[in-house]
């Protein structure tokens, strides 16, 4: 019912007070459950049934582990029926706003209309939820203004001024504190600092994006200057670490779609490497013959199979990168 439920009420533009309908149908599921728990239990019966939206379970592997372990588990059904029993007077508890006799359900349609309410707290818990609520609706304020906010309303500040900060010499005082607070410059330090932590969170993102961009280049470098080789006679005489050389070339070079796809440690011993370069070179091969290439040599020099769907500049670049590879038949 997790799942459903989270889909159901963080869907984009839903209206809490529309959410009425929906709970009593989750309350009625529930009551359902209770009183037929091999809904959920029986392998025979349909997944639609026992879900709150009437679509297969998310995660079915676990469902029917479930299953699969019951015959074992002589109480699992008293403690699934315990468990659904004691979820169900907490929804009631938490959902009294849409009861028959409540203000949102005596509400047309038309009034219905005019009030938003989101389904969910998510942007309004903990302070940070509150410092995103407070700066959209007063939008010039700082950090500062919401702390001293926030600090005013928790503590009481209002109640203990009426009480204990009677005279004029306690406003004067007060004034004076917060005009030399203000002349202090802290704010704007603070500032200062947070725009520094930012450019330096910049900075670091940007040396961080640069070292993989020049190891990216270097193993390009390193993958370029392996001389290719296509003969299969010649490619058996290898060793397994230049064989590995010629995989990677097919892999992060090439890119052909296939090898590419497959996962090393499927191509551990020489035997599995040199079937998948082979099996990669007939591929190409095959595309190849299909556009009406010269012979196999062409098929490092230009993949007509990818290179056609792209942007012309995509194509020259990659077809300059195949024409620097040395082609040994």
């Amino acid at each position: 019912m997790a799942d459903p439920y989270f889909a159901a009420t963080h869907k984009k533009g839903v209206n809490h007070i529309d959410l009425g309908p929906f709970h009593d149908r989750l309350i009625t599921h529930i009551e359902k459950l209770i009183t037929t728990p091999d809904l959920l239990l029986d392998p025979s019966s349909p997944s639609e049934d026992a879900t709150l939206d009437g679509l297969p379970f998310g995660d079915q592997f676990a469902v029917d582990s479930v299953q699969f372990m019951a015959p074992r588990l002589p109480h699992l059904e008293d403690i699934l029926i315990a468990f659904l029993k004691a979820t169900l007077p907490a929804w009631k508890h938490f959902t009294p706003e849409f009861a028959p006799d409540s203000i949102i359900n005596s509400l047309t349609p038309a009034k219905k209309l005019l009030i938003s309410i989101p389904p969910t707290s998510d942007d309004n818990e903990s302070l940070l939820g509150g410092w995103r609520d407070f700066s959209r609706t007063y939008s010039s304020s700082t950090v500062a203004h919401f702390s001293g906010y926030e600090v005013y309303h928790r503590n009481g500040t209002e109640a203990f001024s009426e009480a204990k900060l009677r005279t004029e010499e306690d406003a004067v005082y007060i004034m004076r504190l917060a005009c030399a607070r203000d002349a202090s410059g802290a704010m704007r330090k603070f500032q200062d600092d947070l725009l520094a932590f930012k450019q330096q969170a910049v900075d670091t993102a940007r040396a961080k994006q640069k070292e993989k961009a020049d190891e990216a280049a270097a193993r390009i470098a390193e993958l370029t200057a392996v001389a290719v080789i296509v003969d299969a006679e010649k490619l058996r005489k290898l060793n397994k670490a230049a064989l590995r050389e010629q995989l990677d070339v097919r892999r992060e070079l090439l890119k052909e779609s296939i090898i590419a796809a497959t996962k090393l440690k499927e191509m551990k011993n020489k035997p599995d490497m040199l079937k998948a370069i082979l099996a990669s070179d007939q591929r190409y091969a095959s595309c190849c013959t299909a556009h009406r290439l010269r012979d196999i040599t062409d098929l490092f020099c230009t993949d007509a199979c990818t290179l056609r769907h792209q942007k012309p500049s995509k194509r020259r670049r990659k077809r300059s990168l195949f024409s620097s590879l040395g082609v040994f038949c």
